[in-house]
């Protein structure tokens, strides 16, 4: 057996950034991927961090995205557009709504996500392979009341992380699959909610107890050679498809740096 090397002195650093999804102030959020990741992912790692003091960590987070946590540990936080069509009753939607609930509670990654939520897969064969396209008036008409009830659910559960399924209700939900209630729905997102108002907390915990040691990057985490010319895309896809108005601020990439 060949001898053990001179040991290594080992920095863990973690990044975790999202963009600001609320271009207008006062309105919420167009995407939900700060609140869908922080439901599963950041709050699975603050987790880990917390369960291992002894493991030498730096977790970077962008200004921006502490800024998001805060929202939800004050209550400012506003619903983005996913989070609405959740809380609405699916009897109350109009069918315009009902094709938002079709098109997106069913993009979620189904074989990582959604694997032991058999019931997701049923509906999305049943809808077809429309992804991001406009899904036809014919196939949204198939979908009834508890078809959108429990895909409402499904994809709130689908985004619980190892944490939240640790919770006995998420597991029965889970469990049980399908035929969920209104009452099921709204317990869901409101345990969800208590969750994401103690992301603060909870990384002000790790910081103050030393277990973790905390860095900001700048506030909107750009990417500087998008910001310094949007046209650099093409560098690494020439066929992908850029904004007709171009973008080009490199005094913007100083501004971040300084």
């Amino acid at each position: 057996m060949a001898k053990p090397g001179p040991a290594v002195q080992l920095v863990l650093l973690w990044h975790v950034h999202q963009p600001d999804y609320a271009p207008v102030p006062d309105e919420g959020p167009l995407l939900p991927w700060t609140r869908l990741h922080a439901l599963r992912n950041y709050g699975d790692l603050i987790d880990v961090l917390g369960r291992h003091p002894s493991v030498r960590s730096t977790l970077d987070v962008d200004a921006v995205l502490l800024e998001r946590f805060a929202s939800y540990e004050d209550g400012t936080a506003r619903p983005d557009p996913f989070l609405r069509a959740a809380r609405r009753d699916p009897a109350d939607l109009s069918f315009e709504e009902r094709r938002f609930v079709l098109t997106a509670f069913l993009d979620v990654p189904r074989t990582m996500l959604a694997r032991n939520l058999p019931r997701v897969h049923e509906l999305a064969a049943r809808r077809g392979q429309y992804g991001a396209n406009v899904v036809p008036d014919s196939v949204v008409a198939r979908f009834g009341v508890d078809d959108l009830r429990d895909l409402q659910m499904l994809f709130h559960l689908a985004w619980c992380g190892s944490v939240l399924r640790g919770d006995e209700r998420v597991g029965a939900w889970i469990e049980r699959g399908r035929s969920f209630s209104e009452q099921d729905k709204h317990d869901l997102l409101d345990l969800q909610a208590v969750y994401l108002s103690g992301m603060a907390g909870r990384l002000r915990e790790l910081a103050s107890a030393g277990h973790v040691e905390l860095s900001v990057g700048p506030q909107f985490h750009p990417v500087m050679p998008l910001l310094c010319d949007v046209e650099s895309a093409h560098e690494t896809d020439p066929n992908l498809r850029l904004p007709a108005r171009g973008f080009a601020y490199p005094e913007d990439v100083r501004t971040q740096l300084e």
